[in-house]
């Protein structure tokens, strides 16, 4: 069985007050491989095209809205990261600021198959609800099972990124990988960046970026208190200090975890880099981030 990808119309539930009617939100769901190799991780992409004036909400949803809720049937032995969100921009309306996407909206999410897979093919089951808003919000949601192929064993595992002459790869797998790449990555992988923490403070220093001043847009988690974010101008580029701290009677039994963007400039296309650690209150090393 073959690779499947496919553009649908997501279902809208009419839950608005009065009259409103819903947005027709196109959506794409595809994998970045041809063909699954074991233990070779790989990403299922969810594109949503949101209608000019409507929009959907950031992981952290700021003062009203709800982030995206997925839920993945994954075979035996496969397991999911977190979900990925693109860089938002900030909405102010009655019930305060929220951070919003529009446009033509990417997430995506990390899958690792296990070391063994004796099928020719796997099926992936992809339920997401998204809550799009304008003068009223519905939840609109996207079901979808990829069919991947696996590769043999004794095949090597297929490249994300083969050379272009011998690029063989399916336009949509392509485009896929296209989509991935251009969402907030960790913010260990940008060059010249150094981030310490303490039980107090998060110590963020750099190069500058052309796009503009360093900030941080942090994401809430039960129990973590975030503080305003001071900038200084340093001789290599930037340097921003977070005060942090950590309510355990709000924690709600969750291990705490600092999650938020490092961003330049004001554009939504600027620059962004995804900060996603253990709280340092929890005694888990730092090498446990496990963002891509």
């Amino acid at each position: 069985m073959g690779w499947t990808m496919s553009t649908l119309a997501c279902a809208a539930a009419a839950l608005a007050p009065g009259d409103a009617a819903p947005p027709t939100v196109a959506c794409d769901a595809a994998v970045t491989a041809a063909a699954i190799a074991p233990s070779a991780p790989f990403q299922i992409v969810i594109t949503a095209s949101i209608p000019p004036g409507w929009y959907t909400y950031w992981m952290d949803p700021g003062d009203a809205g709800t982030a995206a809720d997925l839920h993945l049937t994954l075979p035996k032995g496969f397991s999911a990261g977190p979900l990925r969100y693109p860089r938002p921009h900030a909405v102010v309306g009655p019930g305060g600021v929220t951070n919003a996407l529009d446009g033509n909206v990417t997430l995506a999410v990390t899958i690792t198959p296990p070391a063994i897979l004796s099928q020719s093919n796997v099926l992936v089951g992809v339920d997401l609800v998204l809550l799009v808003c304008k003068e009223a919000c519905f939840p609109i949601r996207l079901r979808r099972t990829l069919d991947v192929p696996v590769v043999s064993s004794s095949q090597p595992p297929p490249s994300a990124a083969p050379p272009r002459t011998q690029d063989r790869t399916p336009p949509k797998v392509r485009r896929a990988i296209e989509q991935a790449a251009a969402l907030p990555r960790s913010i260990r992988l940008r060059p010249g960046t150094s981030v310490r923490v303490s039980n107090d403070v998060i110590t963020i220093e750099g190069t500058a970026d052309p796009a503009g001043e360093a900030h941080f847009l942090p994401a809430r988690w039960p129990g973590v208190i975030w503080g305003e974010a001071i900038h200084a101008t340093t001789a290599g580029g930037f340097q921003l200090r977070i005060p942090i701290a950590y309510d355990h009677a709000d924690g709600l039994g969750k291990p705490p975890r600092l999650q938020g963007l490092l961003l330049f400039g004001r554009g939504p296309s600027d620059p962004a880099w995804m900060l996603d650690r253990p709280g340092p209150w929890t005694g888990e090393s730092r090498s446990q981030e496990d963002q891509p």
